[in-house]
């Protein structure tokens, strides 16, 4: 169970290296993202969520738990023109199989952060901090400047995605240095999940966006730093458009959530060792 008020939140997180490591990160992610979309259990959670770019070397697959119990997991691929050429994408990295990036002004220096899924149990604990403060950490080693990723907007709208687009447009600057570009993958019609009401749509249209929310994954991203970095754009995968964002590292660390989770004195949050 996650930490009681009060209490100081403890985790370990380690690299998931073996077969049973990656099997607990494919059940990890199978729990949050495949059975929310409906996926069954005919297909085994390891074979669903597990692709090849979680066992190339260039994947760092970090694993959090609580007293032995796994409880989320995190990503980052750092960048292989071997990979690129072999995939024929930007940089080797798994979210240019969609969307293109460019320009960068140092590819070796850009790593894709994602596939984080955390136990329900834990919604809201520090675990994510955790995660990302090893992702952080291994980047830096590496000589990573710059993370890429895709943030979830929870809807397979159209018109939606677009006024999530418009939001961000008004109300927050843009990525300073790349420029990511989707695909035009046609959404599902009519759609299945939509994020804003009738109502909020037919006031946005006369120009009123007051009392619009952002989804609560990008809200979180932009909270640490990150900037979208193109329009929304649908992933029939996954069943929802997604925004694509780009962090600077050193944005990120002096964040309010980067600061908190860099700071070994922190009351409350327990920084957690990389093993």
């Amino acid at each position: 169970m996650a930490a009681r008020a009060g209490e100081r939140f403890r985790c370990r997180i380690e690299r998931a290296t073996s077969v049973a490591q990656l099997e607990t990160v494919g059940r990890l992610r199978w729990e949050v993202f495949s059975q929310a979309i409906g996926y069954g259990r005919e297909v085994a959670p390891a074979l669903c969520e597990i692709t090849g770019f979680d066992v190339v070397p260039e994947a760092n697959l970090f694993l959090a738990s609580v007293d032995g119990e796994p409880i989320g997991t995190l990503r980052i691929v750092l960048p292989s023109a071997e990979l690129a050429d072999w995939y024929g994408c930007t940089l080797g990295l798994p979210m240019t199989l969609d969307a293109a990036i460019g320009p960068v002004p140092d590819r070796r220096a850009v790593a894709e952060i994602g596939r984080s899924a955390v136990s329900l149990a834990y919604r809201g604990s520090p675990v994510i901090g955790h995660l990302m403060r090893a992702a952080y950490l291994a980047s830096r080693a590496a000589g990573i400047t710059h993370w890429v990723a895709a943030s979830l907007t929870e809807t397979d709208c159209a018109t939606d995605a677009g006024l999530i687009d418009l939001l961000l447009a008004r109300r927050f600057a843009p990525s300073r240095f790349t420029a990511i570009r989707g695909p035009r993958h046609a959404p599902f019609a009519p759609p299945r999940r939509p994020f804003f009401s009738q109502e909020q749509r037919q006031r946005a249209e006369a120009g009123d966006l007051s009392g619009l929310a952002l989804p609560r994954s990008l809200n979180f991203h932009l909270l640490c730093g990150a900037k979208a970095a193109g329009e929304a754009y649908f992933d029939p995968g996954i069943r929802e458009y997604l925004v694509p964002i780009v962090f600077d590292l050193d944005e990120y660390a002096a964040s309010p959530f980067g600061r908190r989770f860099h700071a070994p004195a922190d009351e409350g949050v327990g920084v957690a060792p990389l093993v």
